[in-house]
């Protein structure tokens, strides 16, 4: 049996010795399916080997992309759950009222202890996103089979 590809890119299946039998007969079905070669040589832990139909193609490999990419996601979506932008934005514009206040006197104890909790949020969003750095890093050292198994990681919790 070996994989054979039609002018629609299509493939399929076929008996090598059926085929065989096709030509020999002058079976019109032979003329519409060519064998697919074997892909070219290439590093199995770097790049993937596709068939677009007519060719093979070596292109870089997707696992890892695609892992990478879920890390991102999962790490913005971590923190938009605890920390949604309009919060963020809030947040970020309270700081800079609080900065100017402090320029001028002193802040508060009220004051104060709001400042800490803005620098708490801003150092767990820091936590999360050195922790998707370093999940991301990873990846590129890991193995097929290591990408394979490759579990989320669990983010720093929120406890604002």
């Amino acid at each position: 049996m070996s994989t054979y590809y039609n002018a629609s890119g299509e493939t399929r299946e076929i008996d090598d010795g059926l085929y065989t039998e096709w030509v020999a007969a002058g079976n019109p079905k032979a003329q519409a399916w060519t064998r697919q070669p074997e892909p070219p040589s290439y590093d199995p832990q770097t790049h993937e080997a596709i068939w677009d139909g007519s060719a093979w193609q070596i292109v870089p490999e997707t696992l890892r992309a695609a892992i990478h990419q879920r890390i991102k996601q999962s790490a913005r979506t971590h923190i938009l759950a605890n920390l949604p932008e309009w919060k963020q934005a809030n947040a970020t514009a309270r700081g800079l009222e609080l900065t100017r206040i402090g320029m001028t006197r002193a802040l508060t104890e009220p004051e104060q202890a709001e400042l800490a909790g803005l620098e708490y949020a801003w150092a767990w969003v820091k936590s999360v996103r050195v922790q998707s750095d370093v999940a991301e890093a990873a990846l590129a050292g890991m193995t097929r089979a290591e990408l394979n198994a490759w579990t989320e990681p669990s983010w720093p919790a929120w406890g604002a």
